[in-house]
């Protein structure tokens, strides 16, 4: 799961419990209770088998009752369900995360009452290198047909003028 509460989010912060438990861990969790495998939980979920297996192993190992429930397959293959212990520790996930997300979302509007600090993040938000950051304000576009010129106030006095495709100019 993204770190940050949307694509455009100037906040963001991984949601990690007892530094520990995190989203790829329910993701795990999620997996295991829709495909009934394992392996194939561990594939949808973006993780190895052993690593699956170590997440899984180190919780169960320190959770109140069993997070898996195995069987070992004959002909058909094994079968792996999540027990009630399992499910009941998704559901508070959901919740926690839900909540979490919702925060990240409140303090990244809570930024734009904020200028000073607003102004900053979005520059430092920007992907550019670092020998290309200036801070300015347009003070002359023009646009053509392929490309576009934009020109850029610098607060000490100078200008600095771009050539990009008109794309990027709007």
């Amino acid at each position: 799961m993204k770190a940050s509460a949307d694509p455009g989010s100037l906040v963001g912060g991984e949601l990690r419990l007892a530094g520990r438990l995190d989203a790829r861990f329910f993701a795990l969790l999620e997996a295991i209770g829709a495909t009934g495998s394992i392996t194939r939980a561990a594939r949808t979920a973006g993780l190895s088998y052993k690593g699956a297996w170590l997440l899984l192993e180190s919780a169960g190992n320190l959770a109140a009752a069993p997070l898996v429930a195995s069987a070992s397959g004959g002909a058909g293959g094994g079968r792996s369900e999540l027990t009630d212990a399992a499910r009941a520790l998704l559901e508070a996930w959901r919740t926690v995360h839900a909540e979490h997300r919702a925060f990240l979302l409140a303090q990244d509007a809570r930024l734009a009452t904020l200028p000073a600090l607003h102004g900053l993040l979005r520059r430092m938000s920007m992907k550019t290198s670092a020998r290309n950051q200036f801070a300015g304000s347009v003070s002359a576009l023009t646009l053509g047909p392929v490309s576009a010129e934009v020109t850029i106030a610098l607060a000490g006095g100078g200008e600095i003028t771009a050539t990009m495709t008109s794309a990027a100019a709007r």
